[in-house]
């Protein structure tokens, strides 16, 4: 008996402890009365410089009004839906708490809460919305110390003028206006019952954006009020056959793709509801760029940017984002070409579209130059065929070209050599890229055709962004994000972005892609952008449906401080809405380069690994060679190319030397001419051909030819005795303006043909 009782005692001491230890009373807030008369629970955005943007939805601040301001049927209404007993209990509801104790276990999900609203007041201005039971003792203990300092219409009032709406909407007055365009004293029983309902769940009971959702919680409302005895019958299905008229008087906030998407990453960092983190008085900083969003919301205003609508009238549909290339800050956003709905779709982040040629930087090309060390001058096969399995890409334009360097390959987009690149390269390393940039594949992508960016779901210009950041960074992934910090209405800081630093290829490899993009924004296929004020690099993207239509148009660019995507299509493809291939490449272009118009990037630093050298182009596009050409050769014969350091090329071009000493040219007579024979020996040089007589040298003639070809060249015969020779000139070199002559060769003497007076004298001087 003695050893049950202790073990009784023992047990009800752990119990005592365990709930001690589980409401952890020294976390709790004190009641602070200036918390309710100052109070101001939206959660406010900090752009990347520290400055306040404004609250995360659109008002700020709540319009406080008095008690006496607000109309009795207003004040049932939420009453009678949120604290059926407010005016009779203390600030703690135990008959309701165990109700919905009852409630909640036999619908065995938790459906209604026992919160009064003296208790959701306190929650809304001293505490989280953390769900602990320390939290949930803390918030009944300060409703029963708040129901002694203030009267039960104070309470109310206070609750009214803090509680969010949606919409952006802080407090009854605000809600009145964004709602229905009058002040709280005007508004009807209908509207009163509508706002009563909406702050449930702000999101799902919005007149604005589920008015049918709203009606049906009004209509609640309305019935909770009939049987409290706040209004009659009559009262009630007169409100109930009201229409929800929405007609706000409050403008429109700015940058509401960059608000939506801080609230959507500030509810997952914190695993809290949207209605959470807006009425929670966080402070939320971000890496918000407002001169950047202005420039791209003013671009995005000009219609002339973008393809005409469809025969329909259906707009074509655009996303842009903009992200710090070093730390992957999110600077700018565009969703959609109009913003429609709270929260809705945003194209930058949520729409996963084909990216045609924009991934082939991120991929196949990656690949090669990262995976298997090729340069930009590598030599690559663009040649019209089919691969194995009868797969037959086409170009652009129905153009090929044979051999071509990778960096023509790259900066024309040339689709046939991009094939040809993957078959070398291999599809597994291809999708290991892919992935190494952070860009999600399927398993099902495992084709040839992954070489031109044809993915089973594709990718978003978010995605996009975050690889070619990483060009830009010098082969570090960013992770693209809106927010770096939280801080709680108390002061602590509950989240902190942490970079992931991830490289993904060498500081080489991404110099040596970034160059060859540079040239895609100079010279090739995005050379909208090549009156961009900075250093850019920049690829373009499409995916054709036919021949002159297509699904989506994309460019990617970057500059050493940002990386951006923009991407044009309709949201649904049909034989009426899609995009020209005449046009669609070159809008997103065009709108691309109007916004890197503004950027002021430096030059993208080379690493010391990496070597630039000049080379003979007329060799590497002709002769598909790599050859290095001298520095005093002329700059229209060459071009500057980029190797790492102890793979460059070793050869010297011998198109930029003096040629060789030709050998004596063969030389016969015929009548009157002399012929000059002889065989060429290099199709570079020009042959010339001397006579030289009484002191007298004169250029008789030159000629060209293929090697081993045999030439001649054909002169009069001199009436005295002549020497005749050939030289060599650089062919190239002097149609370029610089003269490269051999040594002349041997001479052939031919004896001169004497005239009948001559003979004559001759003859007769021997008499």
């Amino acid at each position: 008996m003695k050893k049950g009782k202790i073990i009784a005692f023992c047990v009800f001491f752990a119990l005592v402890f365990a709930v001690i230890y589980a409401l952890d009373f020294p976390s709790w807030q004190k009641l602070d009365l200036n918390k309710i008369v100052n109070a101001n629970a939206a959660s406010i955005l900090y752009d990347k410089d520290g400055n306040e943007i404004g609250a995360v939805a659109q008002s700020k601040n709540a319009s406080f009004v008095k008690t006496k301001d607000i109309p009795e049927h207003v004040k049932n209404a939420f009453i009678a839906c949120e604290d059926k007993r407010f005016y009779t209990h203390s600030g703690v509801d135990i008959k309701r708490i165990i109700g919905a104790v009852f409630s909640n276990l036999k619908a065995a999900a938790y459906e209604e809460g026992g919160s009064t609203i003296t208790q959701q007041l306190v929650k809304l201005t001293h505490l989280t919305q953390e769900k602990k039971l320390s939290r949930k003792a803390n918030e009944a203990y300060l409703a029963i110390q708040l129901e002694k300092k203030l009267s039960k219409d104070e309470i109310l009032t206070a609750y009214l003028n803090i509680v969010y709406f949606g919409a952006g909407a802080y407090g009854i007055e605000n809600a009145s206006r964004v709602y229905f365009g009058k002040s709280v004293k005007e508004l009807s029983i209908s509207q009163a019952a509508t706002l009563a309902g909406v702050i449930k769940a702000p999101s799902a009971y919005s007149p604005k954006t589920n008015p049918e959702k709203a009606e049906q919680r009004r209509n609640y409302v309305l019935s909770r009020m009939l049987e409290d005895g706040y209004i009659s019958e009559d009262e009630m299905k007169k409100a109930e056959n009201t229409k929800l008229e929405i007609q706000s008087q409050a403008g429109e906030a700015e940058f509401l793709w960059f608000r939506d998407l801080a609230l959507k990453e500030a509810s997952e960092k914190l695993n809290m509801t949207a209605d959470e983190i807006l009425t929670g008085g966080f402070k939320i900083y971000t890496t918000f760029d407002k001169e950047r969003q202005r420039r791209v919301d003013e671009i995005f205003e000009n219609e002339s940017l973008f393809p005409k609508n469809a025969s329909n009238g259906t707009k074509a549909e655009s996303a842009f984002i903009a992200i710090d290339s070093k730390t992957g800050g999110i600077l700018c956003i565009v969703g959609g070409r109009e913003y429609e709905v709270k929260r809705g779709f945003n194209r930058a982040t949520d729409a996963k579209r084909q990216p045609g040629s924009a991934l082939k930087p991120l991929s196949v090309y990656a690949a090669a130059v990262d995976g298997l060390g090729m340069s930009p001058s590598t030599i690559i096969d663009d040649t019209k065929r089919s691969f194995d399995g009868g797969y037959a890409p086409k170009n652009a334009g129905g153009s090929y070209n044979g051999l071509v360097t990778m960096r023509e390959a790259l900066s024309r987009s040339l689709n046939v050599a991009s094939v040809s690149l993957i078959e070398f390269t291999g599809i597994d390393r291809t999708r290991e890229y892919i992935k190494r940039f952070g860009l999600p594949i399927e398993e099902s992508d495992s084709g040839l055709s992954l070489a031109l960016g044809s993915m089973t779901k594709g990718v978003t210009p978010m995605d996009l962004s975050e690889g070619y950041a990483a060009l830009s960074n010098g082969g570090i992934i960013v992770d693209a994000h809106a927010i770096t910090k939280i801080i709680d209405r108390n002061g602590k800081t509950v989240y902190c972005f942490t970079p992931s630093n991830k490289r993904v290829i060498t500081t080489e490899s991404a110099y040596i892609l970034t160059d060859m993009l540079k040239t895609a924004a100079s010279d090739g296929s995005a050379r909208a952008l090549k009156d961009v004020p900075c250093p850019i690099a920049a690829k373009t993207g499409t995916v054709s449906i036919d021949e002159n239509s297509n699904r989506d148009a994309w460019t990617a660019a970057y500059t050493t401080e940002i990386s951006a995507c923009i991407w044009m299509g309709f949201d649904e493809t049909t034989e009426i809405t899609h995009l020209q291939s005449s046009e669609s490449g070159s809008f997103a272009a065009k709108l691309m380069a109007e916004f890197m118009k503004g950027e002021t990037g430096k030059a993208f630093t080379k690493p010391d690994s990496i070597v630039e050298l000049l080379v003979d182009k007329q060799a590497l596009y002709n002769q598909k060679r790599v050859w290095i050409a001298p520095e005093n050769a002329p700059k229209s014969l060459t071009q500057t190319e980029i190797f790492i350091k102890g793979r460059e090329p070793g050869v010297i071009s011998p198109a930029f030397q003096t040629p060789k000493r030709p050998s004596a040219p063969e030389v016969f007579e015929e009548g009157e001419e002399i012929i000059l024979r002889f065989t060429i020996q290099d199709e570079s040089y020009e042959y010339i051909a001397f006579v030289e007589s009484e002191g007298k040298k004169e250029l008789i003639g030159t000629v060209t030819g293929m090697f081993g070809e045999e030439k001649e060249i054909r002169a009069p015969r001199k009436s005295e005795t002549a020497v005749y020779t050939l030289a060599c000139r650089n062919k190239i070199m002097y149609e370029a303006g610089v003269t490269l002559v051999s040594l002349e060769s041997g001479g052939v003497e031919v004896e001169g043909r004497k005239s009948i007076t001559g003979i004559l004298e001759n003859l007769l001087s021997g008499f």
